[in-house]
């Protein structure tokens, strides 16, 4: 936010994040007052489902899965704890069954978490355009059904906002276009509906089978 006046001093730390004695070593053991955590991790080894291998799994289940609860076992007293999931958790993505997988653990670890009154969320995220993991087509395909592209900026306002007011263990955070979407799905039965230049405040009163939209007409 523009009103901020903080002083950042950011410290590079490089390690596995699916090691937890390296995790630990090189971050927990170093910096002993650590206040949040926004887990970001994560690989794609796409294919269909007859194809995946158990490394195929293990690729993607390692920084994503491993990752996070390494980092819920070494943290503590924390004000936030957010990961980022993606929509694959909810919806389903063609030759991402290993991820979407991978995803469900983060929403559901969220869940247990929240549900014993620590500031947890997990976000699952529409694609993002220009920095996200999801390529051309990928967003063109998507656009073909009425999820768009994520920018950049409507992201990061969108996750400090959560983040600064976690009513739910899970969100879903994407731009619809509801003209397109398919018709009769649940997943689109409740929208949460904002104007195209007021992304930052989020409802608080969804389930968490609900799911927080950002929609443009």
């Amino acid at each position: 936010p523009n009103d901020w006046n903080l002083e950042i001093r950011p410290n590079v730390v490089q390690c596995d994040v699916s090691n937890y004695e390296e995790l630990k070593a090189q971050l927990f053991d170093k910096y002993d007052n650590i206040k949040g955590i926004v887990h970001c991790a994560g690989v794609l080894k796409d294919g269909i489902i007859e194809t995946l291998t158990k490394k195929d799994f293990e690729t993607v289940y390692k920084p994503k899965v491993m990752g996070a609860h390494n980092l819920d076992k070494l943290s503590n007293s924390l004000d936030f704890f957010v990961m980022c999931s993606s929509m694959a958790s909810g919806f389903g993505s063609p030759g991402q069954a290993n991820y979407s997988a991978a995803n469900s653990e983060l929403d559901a670890l969220s869940i247990e978490r929240f549900n014993e009154g620590l500031p947890y969320v997990s976000i699952r995220w529409g694609p993002w355009i220009g920095g996200g993991m999801a390529m051309d087509e990928t967003l063109q395909r998507s656009a073909r059904q009425g999820i768009l592209g994520l920018e950049a900026n409507q992201g990061v306002d969108t996750v400090l906002s959560i983040m600064h007011n976690i009513k739910e263990p899970v969100y879903t955070v994407c731009p619809l276009n509801r003209k397109k979407l398919p018709e009769g799905s649940k997943y689109f039965e409740k929208l949460y509906i904002k104007p195209k230049n007021d992304i930052v405040e989020t409802k608080n009163t969804y389930t968490k089978e609900e799911i927080v939209s950002i929609i443009y007409e």
